[in-house]
């Protein structure tokens, strides 16, 4: 009979896990490390624009588009399958993200068109880090610590680039926390 009543249970765990992942430092950093990883990865929204610096017109830009997010996806495939393997997933994130920090030192230091597309096949790695990231948080075993510090990371730097730009749309804001406990709850259903 108890099992069946359970409803004060559960909520006290949800709210035990909240408090737990807003009072852990080790959630914040992990926050705080995602959001600037997003900042980092934000080159994508723009990438056809970086191409076209390589000089081509722009239907060869756009062609030439291609080629490292599909590089990018294999990468993801293999990445992710390796880290899955060895059980080891700070080092394949770390090396993806020092690969596309070297990218974007080559594409800063020269305009040699062979070597800014070697730039834009790095850059396009960073991505990757995403499938690592989140495979090796389905594996952990504070999954609802992890989900809440990977919303909060996603919705602080997405308020504090629309206050940046000047283009603050309370409606997504509102809708982006309104969403946040959906993942805890859907995590402590499933155990």
């Amino acid at each position: 009979m108890v099992e069946d009543f359970g409803s004060i249970k559960q909520q006290e765990t949800q709210k035990s896990g909240l408090v737990e992942a807003f009072t852990d430092w080790t959630v914040w950093w992990l926050a705080i490390a995602r959001s600037m990883a997003i900042v980092g990865e934000s080159f994508s929204n723009f990438f056809p624009t970086l191409a076209a610096t390589i000089g081509y017109d722009p239907s060869i830009t756009l062609l030439i588009c291609a080629p490292p997010w599909i590089l990018a996806m294999a990468t993801a495939y293999c990445v992710s399958q390796h880290s899955d393997a060895t059980r080891e997933r700070f080092w394949h994130i770390a090396v993806l993200l020092c690969g596309g920090i070297v990218g974007f030192t080559l594409g800063i230091l020269t305009m040699n068109p062979a070597v800014r597309y070697l730039s834009l096949l790095l850059m396009a790695q960073t991505n990757v880090s995403y499938v690592v990231f989140y495979a090796w948080h389905r594996h952990c075993e504070r999954r609802r610590i992890i989900s809440v510090a990977s919303i909060v990371g996603s919705i602080v730097l997405q308020i504090i680039h629309d206050l940046h730009s000047g283009l603050h749309n309370m409606h997504f804001d509102v809708m982006g926390i309104s969403i946040t406990p959906y993942p805890t709850q859907q995590e402590s259903r499933n155990r």
